[in-house]
């Protein structure tokens, strides 16, 4: 039998049909995964926002992760992350995800016009710290630590480090669904702070709002991340230790990146590891993967002991078996026989304390990986990348969570603000373009300055500043253009547009300065306009401006 995608996993296949109802055998109804993470929008400063991801799994593997099918539910505002649970944030989603459990009618392009459509959250993939405020676990280093069993991890004395050790898979008692949910509402239950600390401390369980959805499992819907705990867990924290105990010198880090430079992989491998002789600083994640998978073993061999290197060999061997896009149950096996004998000579080599929690969660991803399927379905690559994204949009320092927002929702302000909204805005706008009889404002998509041989517009009232970039105008564009224009100048007879243009972000009419929302010289222009009557079909050549439509406020 083989896994090659989330349908030939057994949580799939046990929700084809619930209490004799079919659901995921309907074509209507969807299997949602949730990622939440934390990501620094500026580079020097620590200020964390977290973000809230929905994936949905009906959807192709190859087209499940793309960035225009992640579903971006919400920001966590920071500076920092919350300590305990992320509840408040939680809250409104499951409203929503219960409303998706007891079907919505959505338009579509049925023979009807429109039917009933149902989703239910299956799968949460997201490092341990994230995984334990979102899904209602005590935090990793606790006395029962584990999400998905009840192993205790103990103390020699106080202050000491904890032993994550003791790999005898058959003495830990597996989490029960029940259970957590039972003691956790307990907790929540309290009537005091002190009380809930106690009952959380004694049972290990905290109250998430994910748990008001009737179908949720709160153990077995929470996976293991292979890519945290795999490759920025355990190889990173070995080779930690190989530096920080001169197993690996200097001359041997100069060596390995020699050896590395010789090698020849192909074009899909993707970026080269190329900072191993300043001891690994600022790797990837996908540059630990093509290390651990590709370089390691050929660039490691004669540079550290025979001991080391087959300790290494195993979690490798493992790896490569473990981050197949197509996975046997057999090779599955085999893969978490490998893991079990990393570990064993792992604790000989470095002993009992240099243990870490991602070391335990090793022997349960085979029991994700059964419930999922590879770990090409649900390792949190794809986030990572999509909170880069987030993380290099334009801000100005201030609000930046309402500003990443705006970007990626790429909203222009809701009509219907009436009376109430235009007497609350117009008194504090700086810079407000007032709307009469004279003045016939459109939406814009860019501020363009478009070179012509009769300018039409006038240059003494507006007034380009630079930067300026020199562009090409598309066929859109153009055509969007020229619809504008011939609404705005109805008698110039404009009948074409040069499709050489200069762009600019700021302007200046009547001595006041506007610009666009990415300026980052000037805040954002706030207007009371007459907009088109439907932007968000703006990108199709053949839309309308609508010149009675209503006046409302937007950003340029």
């Amino acid at each position: 039998m083989f896994l090659a995608d989330v349908y030939d996993g057994q949580v799939w296949k046990e929700h084809q049909y619930i209490n004799g109802e079919p659901f995921l055998a309907e074509p209507n109804n969807f299997a949602l995964m949730l990622n939440v993470d934390w990501f620094q929008p500026f580079k020097n400063a620590p200020y964390s926002v977290g973000a809230i991801y929905l994936v949905i799994l009906n959807l192709p593997r190859e087209e499940r992760f793309k960035e225009e099918n992640m579903i971006l539910v919400g920001l966590i505002p920071g500076p920092k992350e919350p300590s305990l649970n992320i509840n408040v944030f939680l809250d409104l989603l499951v409203d929503e995800l219960q409303e998706l459990w007891h079907g919505v009618i959505l338009e579509d392009n049925s023979f009807i016009g429109h039917q009933v459509y149902r989703a239910a959250l299956l799968c949460l993939a997201s490092d341990i710290p994230a995984t334990r405020k979102c899904a209602g676990f005590v935090g990793h280093g606790a006395y029962r630590g584990c999400h998905k069993c009840l192993k205790t991890f103990s103390k020699k004395e106080f202050g000491a480090k904890t032993d994550y050790s003791g790999f005898e898979r058959s003495s830990w008692e597996p989490r029960t669904f029940a259970n957590h949910i039972h003691f956790a509402g307990l907790s929540r239950r309290s009537k005091t702070k002190a009380e809930q600390k106690k009952l959380e401390h004694e049972y290990r369980a905290r109250w998430s709002e994910l748990f008001r959805l009737s179908y949720y499992d709160a153990i077995r819907f929470v996976v293991i991340d292979p890519m945290h705990n795999l490759l920025l867990g355990t190889a990173r924290h070995v080779f930690r230790l190989w530096t920080e105990n001169r197993i690996l010198s200097e001359h041997s880090l100069v060596e390995i990146q020699t050896r590395m430079g010789k090698m020849k992989v192909p074009c899909e491998v993707g970026r080269i590891p190329s900072r191993i002789s300043s001891c690994f600083t600022g790797f990837t994640a996908d540059q630990w993967k093509n290390w651990t998978t590709i370089y390691s073993l050929f660039c490691l061999k004669g540079l550290i002991s025979n001991r080391h290197y087959s300790m290494w060999s195993d979690f490798v061997q493992a790896c490569i078996i473990l981050c197949s896009r197509v996975i046997s149950i057999h090779k599955l096996e085999v893969a978490d026989r490998y893991l079990q004998t990393f570990l064993s000579k792992f604790v000989n080599l470095f002993g009992t304390l240099q243990c870490t929690p991602n070391m335990h969660l090793h022997l349960h991803l085979k029991e994700c990986m059964l419930d999922f399927g590879p770990v090409y379905s649900f390792w949190c690559f794809s986030f990572e990348r999509f909170n880069g994204l987030l993380g290099k949009y334009n801000n100005n320092n201030r609000t930046v969570e309402v500003q990443i927002m705006r970007q990626k929702l790429a909203l222009p302000w809701a009509s219907g603000f009436g009376e109430q909204f235009e007497s609350i805005l117009r008194p504090h706008m700086v810079g407000t373009l007032q709307h009469d009889e004279t003045t016939d404002m459109t939406y814009l998509r860019h501020m363009v300055l478009v070179s012509a041989e009769k300018p039409f517009l006038d240059n003494s009232l507006v007034t380009a500043l630079p930067p300026f970039t020199q562009i090409i105008l598309d066929e859109c564009d153009t055509s969007a253009m020229l619809e504008m224009y011939s609404h705005m100048y109805p008698d110039n007879g404009i009948t074409g547009i040069d499709s050489f243009a200069m762009t600019c972000k700021r302007v200046t009419c009547v001595n006041v300065t506007y610009s666009i929302d990415d300026s980052r010289a000037e805040k954002s222009a706030y207007v009371y306009a007459r907009w088109c009557s439907n932007i968000n079909s703006f990108e199709e050549a053949s839309v309308r401006i609508d010149p009675l439509a209503e006046e409302r406020p937007g950003i340029i």
